[in-house]
């Protein structure tokens, strides 16, 4: 005899297959018995005169052939998690390979731009040492050049 979970599971197309049997029927017969085995039964009995024993048999067929539905769709939906798993592991597999990379760019770039300043300073530090003279003599004027212009810029706001 099948469960009332099993009816419930089953209803909508064990609704369809109890109106293809008994045409005696009604939507409103269906609708009053409420997923209950026994009223559902009982009001079968009551519409058509079949026998108990018969109503039980083609339920528990009915529900059988339905089952491999039910599993088909079990299974379609474990194939479908199993996909979105799948997928998000390679997107989160993507994005720590994109990290990596990324901050792999950063310190290239870091290590290239305190390698260029260290030459730079190393560079200007040999020709200070190699020319002491025009060294002082550069500084002197860029600093009377910058003085000017300072001065010149008070005048002008005064």
């Amino acid at each position: 005899m099948i469960t009332e979970q099993e009816l419930k599971g089953h209803w909508n197309s064990l609704s369809g297959k109890l109106k293809a049997k008994w045409g005696q029927l009604t939507d409103d017969d269906l609708a009053r018995v409420e997923g209950n085995v026994e009223q559902l039964v009982g009001r079968i009995q009551q519409k058509t005169g079949e026998a108990r024993r018969n109503i039980e048999t083609f339920l528990d067929e009915s529900v059988k052939a339905g089952a491999p539905l039910m599993q088909s769709a079990h299974e379609a939906a474990a194939n479908v998690a199993a996909s979105v798993k799948e997928t998000y592991k390679a997107a989160e597999s993507s994005v720590k390979d994109g990290y990596k990379a990324a901050e792999s760019s950063v310190k290239e770039g870091y290590k290239t731009a305190e390698k260029q300043v260290k030459q730079g300073y190393e560079s200007a530090e040999s020709t200070v040492q190699h020319n002491p003279t025009e060294s002082m003599a550069v500084v002197l004027g860029v600093g009377i050049m910058l003085g000017a212009g300072i001065a010149m810029l008070f005048r002008s706001e005064s």
